[in-house]
């Protein structure tokens, strides 16, 4: 289960797709805005696109105002909708290199911060700096990181200047190792081949041999870049990095022309020139490709609470559109129950005449009983709607009832008077053996029955056209 919680990406989640990756040095900037294509439940597998890439030349005399203004004004310009960002120190105030951590270490901090004068061979008190590292490798005894340093003012002062930008950071970088991103993505998945990746930056050359799949110390240089690059790149790798495998080549190559012996790396398709900031683009997508982040604990926190922020709006606005969808498909539901019902209503309606008898009757009885008990209707002073039931549940379906009086009945029992029709005598006489047999009437006679023509008006619910049988009968009611 924690497998797949750590391969969901909240950040896309969350609705943040794109991030700027900002290559800045002194006297320029190279600009990458990437877009993360990806699968949500998956962001080990990114696919990732370039929405605008751009460069600036700055003025190294600026001050740090006038540079973070002429930095907004180029991301309004080119219509950036990121809303954040991530960057490298790359100034002669910071230092990266190497170390091997004893195994039986508890922390690995605290190891650093008892040899970082050491490691710093530089005269700067310790609380004027910062360190973070990435471990390379694990062996038997001891443990291969890859420490970073750089100046605490260093720090507070590119977070100001992207705060005045108006653009936050969400991962502060350091130096150019960041470039190597891009390159390990694009590695393909098959079995690791050897290789080394030289990465030319503005002032210093990065190169990371590669052995056996694993990255091993990355060595710094400096290169004349007016002279010839060839020459002074071998002469840089050792034989046996050039043996093993093929040379990847990045970054301000310039207008020069490669031989054979080199690749060039083009990220995701664009010049080689921003390598360095779709590494950082990539790298505030995939932190896990490069932990190293020197943002200090608040903007840190800032970063987290807006993307968890981001997350809780999305959330909220998925839970109302639910809501809206569940209290819609009720009303729908809701209508087509009442329209079928009162389908089904026009249909028993229209479907016999046994229907429309029993309702006409009823109605008959309503005002009999009316009539009979005057308002109080809760004590019945006679059992004539209990008459009335029973001669609506003795008569067949195809017997139609036109005129029923009821005869006498103050002194003795009532009499029943019977005028109606139906389709045969077969049902005429059913209807009389219903009235003997059922114990309705103790004395029942038929008067009269015979065909006639019925009248319009009784006939305006039946079938024209088709002949009946009337009759009338007389049925003394029991006790």
């Amino acid at each position: 289960m924690n497998k797949i919680l750590v391969r969901i990406d909240v950040q896309k989640l969350a609705g943040l797709k794109h991030i700027l990756g900002v290559d800045l040095t002194e006297s320029r900037v190279h600009i990458v805005e990437l877009e993360n294509r990806g699968n949500v439940l998956n962001k080990f597998r990114p696919v990732f696109k370039v929405v605008r890439s751009f460069s600036h030349e700055l003025d190294p005399q600026a001050s740090l105002q006038e540079r973070a203004a002429t930095l907004r004004a180029l991301l309004i310009a080119q219509k950036v909708t990121a809303r954040f960002a991530v960057t490298s120190l790359q100034s002669f105030g910071t230092k990266v290199t190497t170390a091997e951590v004893p195994n039986n270490v508890e922390s690995i901090d605290e190891w650093l911060r008892e040899r970082s004068d050491k490691l710093l061979k530089l005269p700067i008190p310790q609380d004027q700096v910062l360190w973070e590292f990435e471990v390379m490798a694990i062996g038997d005894t001891v443990t291969t990181i890859e420490v970073s340093f750089v100046r605490r003012s260093e720090v507070k002062a590119c977070q100001e200047l992207f705060h005045q930008a108006a653009i936050p950071l969400m991962a502060l970088a350091c130096g150019t190792r960041d470039a190597l991103n891009p390159f390990l993505l694009s590695r393909s998945p098959g079995p690791a081949e050897d290789a080394a990746f030289v990465y030319l930056g503005e002032g210093i050359t990065s190169i990371s041999p590669f052995q056996g799949g694993k990255r091993l110390q990355t060595r710094s240089e400096n290169i004349d870049k007016r002279g010839e690059l060839e020459p002074q790149i071998l002469g840089f790798i050792e034989p046996e990095e050039q043996a093993f495998g093929k040379i990847v080549l990045s970054g301000e190559l310039g207008e020069r022309s490669i031989s054979d012996k080199f690749s060039i790396l083009k990220p995701l398709g664009i010049s080689p020139e921003y390598t360095l900031a779709v590494g950082l683009a990539i790298k505030g997508f995939l932190p896990e490709l490069s932990p190293t982040n020197f943002l200090e604990e608040p903007e840190k926190g800032h970063v987290e609470k807006s993307i968890y922020r981001l997350l809780s709006r999305k959330v909220v606005l998925a839970l109302g559109a639910l809501i809206i969808l569940l209290l819609g498909g009720e009303m729908l539901i809701r209508d087509f129950i009442h329209s079928e019902l009162d389908a089904l209503d026009e249909q028993v309606l229209s479907s016999g005449s046994l229907y429309a008898d029993v309702t006409r009757l009823e109605e008959e009885l309503k005002t009999l009983e009316i009539r009979i008990g005057g308002s109080d209707m809760s004590q019945p002073k006679t059992n004539y709607a209990r008459i009335l039931h029973e001669l609506a549940a003795l008569t067949p379906d195809s017997v139609w009832l036109d005129k029923l009086s009821i005869i006498g009945g103050e002194t003795g029992y009532p009499e029943l008077s019977l005028n109606g029709y139906a389709p045969s005598n077969e049902y005429v006489a059913e209807f009389l053996k219903n009235l003997r047999v059922n114990g309705l009437s103790s004395e029942v006679n038929l008067v009269r029955s015979g065909s006639s023509p019925q009248s319009d008006r009784t006939l305006s619910r039946r079938r024209h056209g088709q002949s009946f049988v009337t009759f009338e009968v007389r049925a003394k009611v029991k006790g």
